[in-house]
């Protein structure tokens, strides 16, 4: 199956709140929407669902770093049922309010879409990036970074930054692969 990434992404900035409402515009017929949704300088999960236009996308990674640099990183993804045009997508948090920052985006194809592969990395790494195998699949590939770094990397050849801010003592940074691709693929 083809797919190609959807020009649009919506960034998530959102100041410590216990819900966030994003209206997102595809601007098409979209075959999969995906939300990263990172919250910084948090030591627990947080993220209790999204939805778009009321239907639930699934969790497909999460991971959580609560010593050291503390953060987390969700993504969601709705690969089937996706409802047409404009409508909003909600993170849901459970608990108190959480400051929440990512990105918003989507795929085009023939057909329905699904997720091929997934990981997490989960603890402080110097230059963190991990490979993917999809396989045959074309796939579109897209991350999210929590870091104390301090600084926004430039991460790695052949992808390009979709979102990040720099908060001085942390940052946060959502990412893709350039080009739609198969097999073995990289991405940090």
């Amino acid at each position: 199956m083809a797919v190609t990434w959807n020009s649009v992404f919506t960034a998530i900035a959102d100041e410590q709140d216990v819900s966030a409402t994003i209206s997102y515009a595809p601007g098409t017929t979209i075959r999969g929407i995906f939300v990263i949704v990172l919250t910084p300088t948090h030591t627990d999960d947080r993220i209790t669902g999204v939805t778009f236009g009321g239907v639930a996308l699934a969790r497909v990674a999460f991971a959580l770093d609560a010593t050291g640099e503390p953060g987390g990183a969700v993504v969601y993804f709705l690969g089937a049922g996706i409802p047409a045009g404009t409508n909003n997508v909600i993170v849901s948090v459970g608990g108190a309010a959480t400051q929440l920052r990512g990105v918003i985006g989507s795929v085009l194809a023939a057909d329905d879409t699904e997720i091929a592969d997934s990981d997490i990395i989960q603890a402080d790494q110097a230059n963190p990036q991990i490979t993917l195998d999809t396989g045959a699949s074309d796939a579109a590939v897209a991350a999210g970074l929590y870091s104390g770094t301090g600084s926004v990397p430039s991460g790695i050849a052949g992808q390009t930054q979709i979102q990040s801010d720099d908060f001085g003592a942390h940052i946060t940074v959502s990412t893709q692969r350039t080009a739609i691709e198969s097999g073995s693929i990289t991405i940090g």
